[in-house]
């Protein structure tokens, strides 16, 4: 066999190898050396925030005052040059960093001798267990920086008073209150008002790392600590705010509406309400021009979290709205009532663009209109309450709108609670 005639065979051969090799493969997918490795044992677990006030006392020992109501600053005479000094400590007592600022707040209004009582601080910054911290010798404060009167300082931040700790990290910090030397006769007798409290507000802040970076949480911002209806209008309009409810809120006739129908509105700009326990009330007095409550705009959010009471009294106002395509309105805790609404349209939470998720919350009384969609969305779901939203037995059943409805999976099961009948969201 000459060459020519091999080199032809082996080429053959090549060919049939390939023809072979296609016939196996007919029908069939292609198969690829493969292994494979398990990582076990992953845990997903959430961080803790938890952070401790305690009190120095005067023999250099350290209390823990988180949960005591005894005021730090209790004496009932002031007079000028009278000084009083604090030493509190603030520990991280979670696994996550976190960032604090101190704040005092009034509670009730303020008389004039909150004009004449100046406030000084130190920051004694992070200490070990072993480190000594002291008040000061003499009233002279060395080392105190004054801060304002207190006056000035209530409802207020200072950059003296904040700090960044790690897990098991302490600061303290030092707070003085001094009456004026120069104050007259014309505060004698006052009363400083009602009470004030000091409270150290805390939030994540930029330390742990994900695989993109550690600047996940750089938009955590301190909570806004609400107890009027006009701070609440003013604390909506901050991009991100975290709001906290300090006491109930009527909203009486006297509260103007916000763009005419509204009252307060996250406008483009995601918002957090923390009812904190307390109450937010449409009064019977309010106009019927008030559609809503809350509501949302321009690709805004709404969350509504913790225990609390939303009423509306005058029969027209709802309470949620979201309003434009984009909004999210999302409820996890909460009853939601009012007192017999008589506009269909207006109905405790209403869509007429956006979307609204219900995690949490309890609704209605008998005869109010628990949820509603404006006819424009067609068959688009646009509100889903999810497992363990409990209502009335006259609001939604599931299956009673395909833009209303229950999350997949989903049932409403009959409880009783204090001799009444209510429906809860459970699973199958």
């Amino acid at each position: 066999m000459n060459k020519s005639e091999s080199h032809i065979q082996a080429v053959i051969l090549s060919l049939l190898a390939v023809i072979m090799c296609c016939t196996l493969l007919i029908g069939s997918t292609f198969a690829w050396f493969t292994d494979t490795v398990t990582s076990s044992g992953n845990k997903i677990e959430s961080g803790d925030l938890i952070v401790d006030l305690e009190l120095l006392s005067r023999d250099g020992t350290w209390s823990s005052i988180k949960n005591d109501q005894t005021p730090l600053f209790a004496n009932a005479v002031w007079e000028p040059g009278y000084t009083d000094v604090r030493i509190i400590k603030i520990e991280n007592e979670g696994d996550l960093t976190l960032k604090w600022q101190a704040k005092f707040v009034m509670v009730g209004a303020s008389s004039t001798l909150a004009d004449v009582i100046d406030v000084y601080t130190l920051d004694f910054g992070i200490i070990g267990e072993n480190d000594t911290v002291a008040y000061p010798a003499d009233r002279n404060l060395i080392g105190y920086t004054k801060v304002g009167t207190l006056s000035e300082y209530m409802d207020a931040f200072s950059d003296e008073n904040c700090g960044v700790l790690g897990e098991g990290q302490a600061q303290c910090l030092g707070i003085a209150l001094k009456m004026q030397e120069s104050a007259g006769n014309e505060y004698q007798g006052l009363t400083l008002g009602r009470s004030f409290d000091i409270k150290i507000l805390a939030t994540q802040t930029s330390d742990e790392v994900d695989v993109f970076g550690d600047d996940y949480d750089d938009s955590a911002s301190f909570p806004v600590l609400i107890d009027s209806a006009a701070s609440l209008k003013e604390a909506m309009l901050v991009r991100g705010a975290n709001i906290v409810l300090e006491s109930d809120i009527v909203i009486d006739a006297s509260v103007p509406l916000q763009y005419g129908s509204y009252m307060f509105l996250a406008n483009g700009r995601e918002v957090t309400i923390n009812l904190n326990g307390h109450d937010l009330i449409i009064d019977a007095s309010v106009s019927k021009k008030l559609e809503f409550l809350f509501t949302t705009a321009n690709g805004g959010t709404l969350n509504i979290v913790g225990e609390g009471n939303l009423i509306s009294e005058n029969g027209y106002s709802g309470l949620c709205w979201a309003m434009n395509k984009g909004d999210q309105i999302n409820i996890y805790g909460g009853n939601f009532s009012s007192e017999s609404l008589t506009s269909a349209a207006n109905a405790l939470i209403y869509t007429t663009s956006g979307s609204i998720d219900v995690y949490g919350g309890r609704f209605c009384k008998s005869g109010d209109l628990c949820a509603n969609v404006a006819n424009s969305q067609g068959n688009r779901v646009c509100i889903v309450f999810h497992e363990g939203v409990i209502f009335a037995t006259n609001t939604i059943q599931s299956g009673d709108s395909a833009r209303i409805k229950l999350t997949d999976g989903c049932m409403l099961q009959e409880v009783e609670d204090n001799g009444e009948i209510w429906y809860q969201v459970v699973k199958e």
